[in-house]
């Protein structure tokens, strides 16, 4: 360091050269007692007064080194060290307008000097005045064309002012100036993101760590992006790389476990985020997302507390409240699922997921006349089933729901969701026809000969067919909400569905005359390819076949009425490996379309079923069915109930606990054992 040696005189000089020694073998604060000695003695002392304010800084006690170095600039205006540091400690103090006033001194005072040009340029940036700073460091560019750092700077700029394809050209000159410069690669890979050029981005964080394998932000942001484009074992991979370099990264563990929760690698997932959550036990984004395995693990309350958790470290995250209440739905909870949906709606009013949601709580809560209105929002919530059939089909007729009249004029009638939901709803067409409408039923192909018989239809075509013109339309499951004023209640009365008399003759000829109680079985709800986000809940409702083992008695015979090749495949599977379960007699590969099933149904003296089509269809035929429910039960069986107002032929066997089938399948047994005992006694005998 170079010292003027302002007013020294010889008294003071070893006192200071003692001070000197010190400082510069970093005994910072013995040096600056020693100054402060000095200062003492001699106020106009500049070196003990310019080192003192050094020291300072070092501290980063800013205010107490401005009055040092205000000292020093009165002693020597025009020193250009004094006035980078003054201007610096103005800075950290928030006094820009001096601080800028300073650095444009030293920028005259050094004809614009680099060093000069630089720190007015970062205050000028910290003044919030980019478009000045971006300026001063063209200004630089020209005086050190050759420097990468000053185009990386320029090109940050950019990237903060919005201009992105500015930024990323200035970082291309930079890379060429400097091609091995991983903080180049890694701020042109940040543009790209802005950019959507998403691949681009991936390939420049890729060379930022070839180029610095320590760079755990390079890692850390791929990491992300391969989140993103679906590369999830890529993911994992970079986030391990970031937290073999620090372990003490929570967000990293977060993301990790993103990756491992998409891959359904819900228990390292659990892991990960329970070691962010030591790291950072009060962050609502990590309680949140080890909320969400949890609720994906099926363990329910567990799920409800964290969730909870995060409310409380998070009033206001709508998507905790929302999550909340599906878990609360599932739990059998409607009551509280319905508070924690109207806290979302309090925070976002116009929530469709929330609205949508909170309807399907209502209906599970018996309270159809707040769920149903809210129920016509499936067409706008991007995960329901009708949003994505209504994309394929937009009817250019008016929507109908109950305010105008229909006498003399057609409806389209559209069928949509499950098949199951078509069985279900199209018991309205004879209230529609009541109400003077000419209805135009549209359906699915392998349900039109069943609905063939379905009075108050005048046409049918089927969902790939061309609409007809119509005065208006309406989704089959909005009837509820149209016909509220006119239908009370659930219109019961079945049977309303029938099958053909000529279809029921070609079945008695098939099945041969009936020696036992016949009894259907359906244990695996369709799986539909084209709805993924429905495989979870399929899932959940059907029962592995070997489940169902029990229920096999010599007095009885069972008619499969399963349709599926995964089914077929399983029923199968079990025969090679010695099935001790029912003798099921298997003829639905003959089956061509529902009034088919309808017609074998009415050859059996109860159907053991699933949630599924086939349960509807025999309670929509009146024949006996006992349905074997999930616990997380849909909407429309209610809570707590055997019997179902929408069939009055069907008893339901709830499981008791989620996903355990034992104890409902142990009651079908024992009723149904002492349903037939007459006829079991008898084929004991």
């Amino acid at each position: 360091m170079t010292l003027s040696h302002l007013n020294l005189d010889g008294s003071d000089e070893p006192l200071f050269n003692k001070g000197f020694s010190l400082y510069e073998s970093g005994q910072f604060d013995q040096a600056f007692d020693i100054f402060h000695q000095l200062i003492a003695s001699n106020p106009q002392h500049f070196d003990a007064q310019f080192l003192s304010a050094l020291i300072l800084l070092r501290r980063k006690q800013f205010s107490a080194s401005i009055h040092y170095l205000s000292v020093t600039l009165s002693l020597k205006p025009d020193h250009p060290p004094c006035l980078r540091y003054m201007a610096l400690a103005l800075s950290k103090v928030g006094h820009l307008e001096r601080a800028l006033e300073v650095a444009n001194r030293l920028v005259g005072i050094t004809h614009g000097s680099i060093e000069a040009y630089t720190l007015l340029a970062q205050i000028q940036a910290s003044h919030g005045d980019q478009s000045a700073s971006l300026q001063t460091w063209i200004k630089l560019g020209l005086l050190e064309p050759k420097s990468a750092q000053i185009k990386n700077n320029i090109g940050v700029l950019c990237h903060q002012m919005g201009d992105f394809p500015a930024a990323l050209e200035h970082y291309k000159q930079a890379q060429s100036l400097d091609p091995k410069d991983a903080k180049i690669y890694f701020n042109m890979a940040v543009s790209l993101e802005k950019l959507g050029e998403i691949d681009s981005a991936i390939q420049s964080y890729v060379l930022a760590t070839e180029h610095d394998d320590q760079y755990k932000d390079a890692y850390f942001n791929l990491g992300l992006l391969w989140i993103e484009v679906g590369q999830f074992d890529k993911a994992i991979a970079c986030f391990d790389q970031v937290l073999a370099r620090d372990p003490s990264m929570s967000l990293a563990y977060l993301n990790k476990a993103v990756a491992l929760q998409k891959l359904k690698l819900l228990l390292p997932a659990q892991e990960c985020l329970e070691k962010a959550m030591r790291l950072d036990s009060a962050s609502p984004l990590i309680c949140f997302n080890l909320a969400t395995v949890l609720q994906d693990k099926r363990e329910l309350q567990a799920s409800a507390l964290m969730y909870q958790k995060a409310l409380d470290l998070n009033p206001t995250h709508i998507n905790a409240w929302c999550n909340l209440g599906d878990v609360l739905h599932d739990a059998q909870n409607p009551k509280q699922a319905i508070q924690c949906y109207l806290n979302a709606l309090n925070l976002e009013p116009e929530s469709i997921r929330a609205k949508y949601h909170l309807s399907l709580s209502y209906l599970l809560d018996a309270q159809f006349e707040n769920g149903w209105p809210l129920f016509e929002l499936r067409r706008q919530y991007e995960a329901s089933f009708l949003s994505i059939q209504s994309q394929m089909q937009k009817p250019k007729m008016p929507l109908w729901l109950g305010k105008e009249s229909l006498d003399g004029k057609s409806l389209l009638v559209m069928s949509e969701q499950g098949l199951g939901d078509s069985i279900q709803f199209v018991r309205y067409m004879l209230n529609l026809k009541e109400l003077g409408a000419r209805v135009v039923l549209q359906t699915p192909s392998s349900l039109v000969a069943l609905f063939s018989s379905v009075d108050g239809v005048s046409q049918m075509i089927v969902n790939d067919q061309e609409m007809p013109r119509c005065d208006f339309y309406v989704p089959m499951m909005s009837l509820p909400l149209a016909l509220g004023s006119f239908v009370k209640g659930i219109p019961a009365p079945t049977p309303y569905l029938q099958a053909s008399k000529a279809s029921i003759e070609k079945w008695l000829a098939k099945l041969g005359p009936k020696t036992r109680p016949r009894v259907g079985l359906v244990w695996s709800g369709g799986v539909r390819k084209d709805q993924p986000w429905s495989w979870d809940v399929n899932q959940r409702r059907s029962i592995p076949l070997r489940l169902l083992e029990s229920l096999k008695h010599p007095g009885l015979e069972f008619i499969s009425i399963q349709k599926g090749e995964l089914a077929k495949q399983e029923l199968m599977a079990l025969r090679a490996q010695g099935w001790g379960g029912p003798e099921l007699i298997d003829l639905m590969d003959e089956v061509g379309d529902f009034s088919e099933t309808a017609a074998l149904i009415e050859h059996l003296d109860l159907l053991i079923s699933v949630d599924t089509s086939c349960a509807h269809l025999a309670g929509a035929l009146g024949k006996p069915v006992w349905m074997l429910n999930r616990y997380d039960t849909c909407w429309r069986w209610q809570l707590g109930k055997q019997e179902t107002p929408w069939y009055p032929s069907m008893k339901i066997y709830r499981q008791e606990r989620l996903d355990d089938w034992l104890g409902a399948i142990e009651s079908v047994r024992a009723d149904l054992f002492a349903l037939f005992e007459r006829e079991l006694n008898s084929s004991k005998a």
